[in-house]
């Protein structure tokens, strides 16, 4: 009679152990269900901190007529460089940053002054599309694949991010400045690069 009440005593004792165990599994499976990815700072978000960003004035008369002299080979994109840069500044003041299509996944673009007409920036090459690029009239830096325009990866979990976006990890995100000497040269001036996923995690919420 003894030896059956350890038995049931040991019996027990592991059935609640179990019942423990299943509990803390089921609680881990719920809390990595609940890993969404989130937006937090990156290693560039920490070195644009350091730069002062140089203020502009809006362009607000006619833009010049498009001068295709520094980038002739952009003249295959003739139409909606002309017809894009008509419609006025979009970028750091007097510029317009006109994009398009040039394949699945993929874009380019110009940058053009609108006060002197002049093509400052013309890629050779089409970019792969994974994010659209963030740039704005009241400001100088340009972003390519910004965090905030990954719209692709709103609502996923980690686990969705390796099974299923893990191509991501072989591209970039891009910083650049527009910056104009008193000779009225522009160039584009690249401060930082990083993986295009830098600054996006996985938390439990």
């Amino acid at each position: 009679m003894g030896q059956r009440k350890i038995k049931t005593i040991y019996l027990l004792i592991a059935t609640i152990g179990l019942i423990g165990f299943l509990l803390i599994l089921f609680k881990q499976r719920q809390k990595d269900v609940k890993q969404v990815l989130i937006k937090s700072t990156s290693v560039c978000d920490e070195i644009l901190k350091d730069y002062e960003l140089e203020p502009v004035k809006r362009f607000e008369g006619t833009p010049a007529p498009v001068n295709f002299t520094k980038f002739p080979e952009a003249k295959q994109y003739y139409t909606v460089i002309i017809e894009s840069a008509a419609l006025g500044p979009n970028y750091a003041g007097h510029f317009s940053f006109i994009s398009w299509g040039c394949g699945t996944s993929n874009f380019s673009y110009a940058i053009v002054d609108l006060i002197t007409g002049d093509i400052v920036a013309y890629p050779s090459y089409c970019t792969e599309f994974i994010a659209l690029p963030s740039y704005d009239i009241d400001s100088r830096l340009l972003v390519f694949n910004p965090k905030d325009q990954l719209i692709k990866l709103d609502g996923r979990n980690i686990t969705d991010l390796i099974s299923n976006f893990g191509y991501l990890a072989g591209s970039e995100r891009e910083y650049y400045l527009i910056k104009e000497k008193s000779d009225s040269s522009v160039w584009i001036d690249k401060i930082c690069s990083e993986n295009v996923l830098d600054g996006v995690y996985s938390e439990s919420q």
